[in-house]
């Protein structure tokens, strides 16, 4: 209520802050009543009735607005040396500027993620709430300050019409980003909750950004990307490391069951020439330092075992279930293979990025293989 009031009380202060906080309340109840404003009978004043629709805290709006560097850019000493892009003489035309970047930014968003914005906070939801929000204002700024240090463009010197076109590119993009989550993406997303999830959903917008303008590139983006790819490829090394062990344990069950327990019937009643002669060859080369034979077959091997034996991994191991090709079924053995090396090479200082995404398909496909062979 107070934050409501400061317009009132505020408007004529003589220190710039204070007149921002000022123009800021009036900022946030215009976008509440604008016509052009997706935020129109969004946002829950301290009178208002919150439902899935109006859920957007006027408190969060005006604090997520008052961090950033929109109205003023520096201070030295208490004094303002630099003002920001949305800063005019007047306070009505900050007002003004303001109010038009804001509406005509978030309804670029709302249109290309215009299913989960119309949801609120109800189920599906999570952007148009305070930390969805939050997160676009937060992006919004680094957009400003790359336009004005990257770009070198004098904002200052654009009209309003112009800085809204400068900046709708990546408000499309914003809006790309989450109108490409899935469901369970979107819960997630939503459950990065307070001032440390809002930064990690920032820095997920800005990844997604940067991924197609590499030049977009906010402070600790570099190191961010940096420590994600470290973590991911980690995660994603224990989760083929699991797949591996899965698939040995199976197939070469399952060669013993058939073939019988003595490693050469199994060896050679099972598995392919080719195979043979690839495991004994290496193990000739290395003396035997990793094992017999079971221990040296490859990821990769188990698709050619699984092919010569279809009778016995059909069940457990075909994923594509409209295909009838073993190669098509066995197919998601050669990807998870390729995405070995990845890891295996990254492991060794080798700069093979693997993506969240990658890291994802792996999750998926070794919860798949559990459930196909009882964890195993």
């Amino acid at each position: 209520l107070l934050q409501e009031l400061y317009a009132e009380l505020h408007w004529d202060a003589e220190e710039p802050d204070v007149r921002v906080q000022a123009i800021l309340s009036k900022v946030v109840q215009a976008l509440d009543i604008d016509l052009r404003s997706p935020f129109r009978g969004r946002i829950l004043k301290a009178d208002d009735v919150r439902s899935a629709e109006r859920c957007v805290s006027f408190t969060s709006v005006f604090r997520a607005l008052e961090k950033g560097a929109f109205f003023i850019a520096k201070t030295k000493k208490g004094h303002v040396v630099e003002y920001g892009p949305l800063w005019e003489a007047k306070n009505e035309a900050t007002l003004a500027r303001a109010t038009a970047l804001l509406s005509g930014y978030f309804n670029v968003i709302a249109e290309r993620a215009s299913d989960v914005w119309l949801r609120g906070s109800g189920e599906g939801g999570g952007l148009a709430m305070n930390d969805g929000v939050t997160v676009c204002i937060n992006v919004l700024g680094r957009v400003l300050d790359h336009l004005q240090t990257t770009r070198s463009w004098r904002l200052h010197d654009l009209s309003d019409a112009e800085l809204l076109e400068v900046v709708s590119p990546y408000a499309a993009a914003v809006g790309q980003y989450f109108a490409s989550l899935s469901a369970k993406e979107m819960t997630s997303f939503r459950s990065l909750r307070g001032s440390q999830g809002q930064t990690t959903g920032t820095r997920k917008v800005e990844v997604f950004i940067h991924q197609s303008d590499p030049t977009f590139n906010p402070p600790g983006l570099v190191d961010h990307l940096a420590r994600e790819k470290a973590e991911t490829t980690s995660k994603a090394f224990e989760v083929i490391r699991e797949i591996e062990q899965i698939l040995q344990k199976t197939v070469v069950g399952e060669l013993k069951t058939e073939f019988g327990e003595d490693e050469q019937a199994w060896f050679f009643g099972g598995v392919p020439k080719s195979v043979r002669m690839k495991v004994d060859n290496r193990i000739n080369e290395e003396g035997g330092k990793k094992g017999g034979r079971e221990e040296n077959l490859d990821l990769i091997d188990y698709r050619e075992i699984a092919q010569q034996n279809w009778f016995l991994f059909e069940k457990p191991l075909a994923r594509e279930a409209g295909s009838k090709s073993k190669d098509a079924k066995t197919k998601w053995l050669a990807e998870v293979n390729e995405l070995r090396k990845s890891v295996m090479h990254a492991s060794k200082g080798v700069s093979l990025p693997i993506t969240v995404e990658e890291l994802a398909s792996l999750e998926e496909t070794l919860g798949w293989l559990r459930s196909q062979t009882g964890g195993n």
